[in-house]
């Protein structure tokens, strides 16, 4: 029988340890944000996917002026011929079209005649009308024809 009163008392602690470890009292919960569903009287306007995807069209067509900016640099000596560059342009399209705050965003290598010709080719560029300003960036790969 001594057996069967130890798993008793091993039961009773248990059950002990298991009301002792739920009872504490609950914390208040923090309130929830109140959330506004009043919309401002001034419509949000988004620039349209079609026209996201233009100037993606845009980019891509004219990718090749900016490949001109490799040789650019192999002739500065900042890059290898061999080498393959990517580098990624960030800009503000304005709802006119013009490009604004040309700037690189990242590039595999370092060149500043490689930048500085490719923020050149991009500011010239013009671009399609927009109902707001758009940031927008893109990755160009560049290497020997």
């Amino acid at each position: 029988m001594g057996c069967i009163e130890w798993r008793n008392k091993v039961v009773l602690v248990g059950a002990l340890v298991a009301l002792g470890c739920g009872g504490s009292e609950k914390k208040p919960e923090a309130p929830e944000p109140e959330v506004s569903e009043e919309v401002d009287d001034e419509e949000v306007e988004l620039v349209p996917v079609e026209k996201i995807e233009e100037i993606k069209s845009i980019f891509e067509r004219r990718a090749s002026s900016v490949a001109r900016c490799f040789p650019i640099a192999v002739e500065s000596g900042e890059v290898d011929p061999n080498e393959r560059v990517q580098v990624s342009v960030g800009l503000v399209i304005q709802p006119d079209g013009s490009p604004s705050k040309v700037r690189i965003l990242g590039s595999s290598k370092r060149s500043k005649a490689l930048e500085t010709c490719v923020i050149e080719s991009v500011q010239r560029w013009e671009f399609i009308t927009l109902p707001i300003p758009l940031e927008y960036s893109y990755g160009f790969k560049l290497q020997r024809f």
